[in-house]
């Protein structure tokens, strides 16, 4: 298994794109927000890298600098096909965005999710759980996750 992973430059934008929205994972307007993340990748408000697995895109990871907080990264999308799930992609995905804030000075990366996989995977890497309130669906909880790095 051949794995490389790569910066999101602006001429695999619409490669990522095509991957990103094949996983709406139960958000409202889903393709609205995934039309967003593109233009704002081109814009160079969000970054992130992606992984390709034997030439194939297998996950992809955007984030941003925490609107109201620009000492925080925050993680907006965070997507290992299910075929590459369980093999140390999203380990190797979440690292390089580690490696950038540290890079950069950040001082923390925040995420949020309602999905208890996620959940669980941050937690291990150290994240702590800040709060939980309804952001994306009424009457959902999602969990706010964040490390100080």
């Amino acid at each position: 298994m051949k794995i490389a992973i790569s910066r999101i430059t602006a001429d695999k934008i619409n490669v990522v794109y095509q991957f990103i929205k094949q996983f709406p994972l139960d958000y409202p307007n889903y393709d609205g927000w995934v039309k967003k993340c593109k233009r704002e990748l081109r814009q160079g408000i969000k970054t992130g890298f992606y992984v390709y697995v034997d030439g194939k895109t297998a996950g992809a990871i955007i984030f941003q600098t925490h609107k109201q907080n620009p000492a925080v990264i925050e993680i907006k999308n965070f997507r290992v096909a299910d075929e590459y799930q369980g093999k140390g992609i999203g380990s190797r995905l979440y690292e390089q965005t580690e490696n950038y804030s540290r890079e950069r000075k950040f001082s923390a990366i925040q995420v949020d999710s309602h999905n208890p996989k996620i959940i669980r995977f941050f937690k291990a890497k150290g994240f702590k759980i800040k709060e939980r309130k309804p952001l994306y669906k009424k009457g959902r909880l999602e969990t706010i996750l964040i490390m100080e790095i």
